[in-house]
């Protein structure tokens, strides 16, 4: 499937009222389809364009993420925070922090506390940031 099929497919998402089951069928047929970690960074392009969205805690999106790429797509995740953090990124990034080895949990947490200097961080962003932080006592 083209990277323009699988926006097409996201985009049409978008515009439905049922975007958790929608997302969940359409991550099953990409499943079907053969799909793989080629969509992950028009995902992450998608969660970026749609920051209203309700996606789940963490959602079929991320779900089908972590099952085509094995948790490895973290260079495309901090590549999307730093270009727009949104809520969806953060549960994520939050997702990886919890299980990332000491050495590396640093590295995130940095990613994360940039988070809240960046100037298309909404409120609900910063707070979910802060909540990070403070578990982590940083």
């Amino acid at each position: 499937m083209s990277p323009d099929e699988l926006q097409l497919q996201l985009d049409a998402l978008e515009k439905g009222d049922y975007f958790a089951q929608d997302s969940d069928e359409l991550t099953e047929r990409w499943r079907s389809s053969g799909v793989g970690p080629e969509a992950i960074p028009i995902i992450l392009r998608f969660m970026e364009a749609n920051p209203h969205l309700d996606y789940g805690i963490p959602g079929a999106l991320v779900h089908f993420m972590d099952e085509v790429d094995a948790g490895s797509y973290d260079k495309e995740l901090m590549e999307s925070i730093a270009r727009r953090p949104t809520l969806q990124t953060i549960v994520v990034l939050h997702r990886l922090i919890n299980a990332a080895t000491a050495s590396y949990r640093t590295t995130l947490l940095e990613v994360a506390r940039k988070v809240t200097a960046h100037s298309l961080a909404d409120e609900e962003v910063i707070e979910a940031v802060n909540r990070i932080l403070h578990q982590y006592k940083t």
